[in-house]
């Protein structure tokens, strides 16, 4: 099915189809930077940022505590979509603000490099979903195709072969894992800003644990530092799973015009403000890579906009419930350890999975793209 769709694209899309798009876009003046949502946004997350930290000497409570620690975890995730739209330069007017804000929110608020961050993932907006290419679908534990999984050595393999129920945990890693690619970029090399990025960082984490060890009890500092890193990488990592994760693979070499590319590796989420509110803006998924500029306010009307065009031109367009989705991801995932746990089976038997969970990972029909418009 994925074949087939891949050809539909490439005798549906026009050369000229991106530039006319745009233009219908440009007409209506949604690439207009919108200041006032994002400093109205940027108060209320630097708001509970904040109070997060200063109530954290007055809680007497253990389990006060890793409430808090939830509490900054969901500040620090919704910080990370305005590095997002930063980087994207979608909140200021000029390039410089905005590596201004995300320098500071990243670095120092974060703890993560922005020029790694804006690297990676631009290498990613360029490739979504092309072994090889992007770096969301290279990681070394988790195989998005079958020959990533084939691919598999040693431990890698063993992981692979249960990836859909140990994505989850693996999730509560990320936020470190961002921390240690950071560490990896500046160790590689002179960056624009390197020593500077390097400061930020380093301040953060000084910053990060001198409050936590001042403030709490060893225990309970340890335990919040953990709660905290653990639930700020599961939210970020369980909503970036949403966007490509069981969308169609490109080969290394295939060839394909950008508006192809973009609509075929991509999914929404059904529009709903509290969707929309806790996704960052990324369950416009579509629209954002194929206009990354577009201020998050304006994705939806965009997409009004993008679904009219993709219909009368017969293009899929792929939008599901955020239920479905999920159920898509740890499908695809499920799917592609298929061939490891087989090949396991073959040579001694397994101890056999729930029933519950085979009805929900075991599908044989990938989702339609053009199914919902």
């Amino acid at each position: 099915m994925a074949q087939m769709t891949k050809k539909t694209y490439l005798k549906s899309g026009a050369p000229d189809g991106y530039a006319e798009l745009k233009r219908l876009l440009e007409r209506r003046g949604l690439f207009e930077k919108t200041p006032a949502y994002y400093a109205i946004r940027l108060i209320l997350i630097l708001g509970l940022l904040t109070f997060s930290l200063a109530v954290l000497g007055t809680l007497h409570h253990l389990w006060l505590v890793l409430l808090d620690a939830a509490l900054l975890a969901f500040s620090s995730a919704q910080l990370s979509f305005m590095v997002h739209d930063a980087c994207h330069r979608q909140i200021c007017r000029t390039p410089a603000r905005n590596d201004l804000l995300a320098l500071i929110f990243s670095n120092l608020l974060l703890g993560v490099s922005r020029k790694w961050w804006m690297y990676s993932h631009n290498l990613h907006h360029a490739n979504p979903n092309q072994v090889g290419r992007d770096p969301d679908v290279e990681i070394p534990v988790l195989a998005f195709t079958t020959e990533q999984a084939e691919n598999g050595r040693s431990f890698r393999r063993l992981v692979m072969r249960y990836q859909a129920f140990l994505f989850t945990p693996l999730l509560l890693l990320e936020a470190w894992n961002l921390t240690f690619h950071s560490i990896r970029f500046f160790a590689r090399g002179q960056t624009a800003n390197r020593r500077t990025e390097i400061l930020l960082v380093a301040c953060h984490y000084v910053l990060y644990f001198v409050l936590a060890f001042s403030l709490l009890n060893p225990l309970s500092a340890v335990l919040f530092l953990v709660v905290h890193r653990a639930l700020f990488g599961a939210y970020l990592g369980m909503t970036f799973a949403t966007n490509h994760t069981g969308m169609p693979m490109l080969g290394k070499g295939e060839q394909m015009d950008f508006l192809s590319r973009q609509l075929l590796t991509a999914r929404n989420l059904e529009a709903h403000p509290i969707t929309d509110f806790l996704f960052g803006g990324l369950s416009c998924q579509i629209e954002h890579h194929l206009f990354p500029t577009v201020p998050r306010k304006n994705l939806r009307d965009v997409a009004i906009v993008v679904k009219a065009y993709c219909a009368e031109r017969g293009l899929p367009y792929y939008e599901t419930s955020v239920a479905r989705c999920y159920r898509e991801v740890f499908q695809h995932l499920h799917r592609m350890g298929a061939g490891l746990r087989n090949a396991k089976a073959e040579k001694r038997p397994t101890t056999a999975t729930p029933a519950v969970l085979l009805v929900l990972l075991e599908d044989e029909h990938p989702p339609a793209l053009a199914s919902k418009r």
